[in-house]
């Protein structure tokens, strides 16, 4: 699904020819789906730069997910109660739920430190990427928007800067970013080639 902010950044934003937010024409003729060959490849690169710029908020997230489900488990620990009966009897399942619990929340904590660690080591990459962007404007909009996960509205406000100018920006900046990532890959390629 292409986003109207994306294609406004392009310049083909919807017109309203009926004034009341109903109908209307797309701007140069071009609804979403029928884009021209090379519109529709920068889009997709926009998609992809902005695809790895939202892993910070995705990995983010996930933390809090995790950290939410350890509240949730160290809270159920505490109401676990110990069963005493007199005749031990033969079942099935183990009957220490209490180092069970433990050893989930454990296993539970290994795991969010893994991921703060890939969390802080994706932060530094994103930093060292967006400090190659040579536009100020392009670095603000990239910093506010995917690693402060400021609402456009915000961004546009504290940069002094209209709604429409500030997705414009954003636009520009992903374009940048995927040139800055598409010469890491070749980077990459040409290391590997001279140590073959």
């Amino acid at each position: 699904m292409i986003h109207a902010q994306l294609l406004g950044s392009l310049g083909i934003a919807k017109e309203n020819s009926a004034g009341n937010g109903k109908c209307g024409g797309w701007k140069n003729g071009k609804q979403p789906g029928r884009l021209s060959r090379s519109t529709s490849r920068v889009v997709k690169q926009m998609c992809d730069a902005k695809a790895y710029l939202r892993k910070i908020e995705l990995l983010d997230a996930r933390i809090n997910n995790k950290l939410s489900d350890l509240h949730a488990l160290r809270t159920l620990t505490t109401k676990i109660t110990a069963t005493i009966s007199p005749v031990a009897v033969s079942s099935s399942g183990s009957q220490d739920r209490l180092g069970n619990a433990v050893a989930k929340i454990v296993d539970l904590q290994e795991e969010i430190n893994r991921d703060i660690d890939a969390y802080v080591d994706l932060k530094k990459e994103v930093a060292s990427i967006l400090e190659n962007i040579q536009d100020a404007d392009q670095l603000n909009v990239l910093y506010k928007r995917y690693v402060e996960y400021k609402p456009w509205e915000q961004i546009a406000c504290e940069m002094n800067f209209t709604y429409r100018n500030v997705c414009y920006i954003h636009g520009k900046a992903l374009q940048a970013v995927d040139v800055i990532l598409k010469e890491g890959v070749e980077d990459g390629r040409k290391k590997k080639d001279d140590t073959l």
